[in-house]
């Protein structure tokens, strides 16, 4: 079957767009199967839209009045939201349209009648509190309750949300290799990369000093954090750098941007995707494993039921979500060191890569969500 004639008309639904690079990039090989466009209400301000407005792949907004603090108006301008959505829709003529799910999305079904919408669910809520947890899937499963098509990015999801009566589509979207170039695994080049809230990455630092502390100084190592997060996690990890006087050893970068992150992709050669093993963790997509993995690093991941299932003794060591098992896991990343390949960690990865996924399982998926 031949998607290139005619392609089929896609619209996204994202209120607040907090990921460009991950929604955008993936969203753009999509568009060379089908005709794709995006709504939103908001976007960070520094985000070069641009680069993302091609013919087949378009991007536009509510026009915004004004901001407030006020929860009341927040909400208000939520719901405002998906009725200029619906006078869009009105408009155009699409085969499919996919709602990201936010507060209200269930709105979008309520006043638009006789279309042919999904909700896109990402993962379950990973609050760090089991109240917290079980109160935000519960406003899931009430938004979800309004759709007849979902789409999820893991199978166990079904199960979690009760989605046995409903078309389901699993999509998991896989990621564009950041770095092609070939590593040199003759020192611990370490990179972490994500969000610093939640996931303990102090702990790393305190495995990477009990490391050196039973290795001595044998080997060049080094530790770039890239990233962002609440201030009380991030001051965490100042301090732990202080405390430990790794200064010349471990760098955080905070946020960088797309073109910064180049370098650090090209020249750090072991990933971290450390990620706390918890019940609202552990079967969550690590996007930066993924990452670590097709642009050709070892890893140390975490025992996550996820990473399980992504990890091989080819790529890199699991470890459980502590420090002694962390500086553990970076001895055993040294004894090994010399077995890795990281031409054979990008071959033995391409199915995990954005433009496979997009043409062996998003399109089909999307063109059973089309066709029933």
């Amino acid at each position: 079957m031949s998607y290139n004639k005619e392609p089929k008309r896609i619209l996204i639904i994202k209120g607040k767009m907090t990921q460009p690079r991950y929604h955008f990039k993936r969203t753009l090989e999509l568009s060379q199967y089908f005709e794709v466009s995006w709504l939103m209400n908001d976007i960070p301000e520094d985000t070069n839209i641009d680069q993302y407005n091609t013919p087949n792949h378009t991007l536009k907004f509510k026009p915004q009045i004004s901001s407030s603090k006020s929860t009341f108006k927040h909400y208000l301008q939520h719901i405002k939201f998906y009725f200029f959505c619906k006078e869009q829709i009105t408009k155009y003529d699409y085969d499919l349209i996919i709602v990201h799910l936010e507060r209200f999305c269930f709105f979008l079904p309520l006043i638009i009648r006789n279309k042919n919408i999904a909700l896109q669910l990402f993962t379950s809520s990973v609050k760090k509190h089991r109240i917290l947890n079980s109160v935000f899937d519960f406003e899931k499963k009430v938004s979800i309750f309004f759709f007849k098509k979902i789409i999820i990015g893991t199978e166990w999801m079904k199960e979690k949300f009760h989605l046995y009566k409903k078309k389901t589509v699993v999509s998991r979207w896989g990621t564009a290799p950041i770095s092609t170039k070939l590593k040199a695994f003759d020192g611990l080049r370490l990179l972490y990369i994500g969000t610093l809230t939640n996931r303990n990455i102090h702990e790393t630092i305190e495995g990477l000093y009990l490391f050196l502390k039973l290795y001595g100084k044998k080997i060049e190592v080094s530790y770039d954090i890239i990233g962002s997060g609440n201030n009380q996690h991030v001051e965490e990890i100042k301090k732990k750098i202080k405390d430990y006087r790794l200064e010349n050893i471990v760098k955080l970068h905070g946020y960088l941007n797309d073109d910064e992150i180049q370098y650090y992709f090209d020249n750090c050669n072991i990933g971290i995707a450390y990620i706390p093993i918890t019940n609202y963790f552990t079967n969550v997509i690590a996007t930066k494993l993924d990452e670590y993995l097709t642009s050709g690093m070892a890893v140390i991941a975490t025992n996550t039921n996820e990473n399980k299932n992504q990890m091989k003794k080819e790529f890199g060591v699991l470890v459980d979500d502590n420090h002694e098992a962390f500086a553990q896991g970076l001895l055993d990343i040294v004894t090994n060191l010399n077995t890795y390949d990281s031409r054979i960690i990008m071959e033995m990865n391409v199915n995990k890569t954005l433009a496979h996924n997009v043409k062996f399982n998003i399109v089909p998926g999307y063109e059973s969500l089309i066709n029933h």
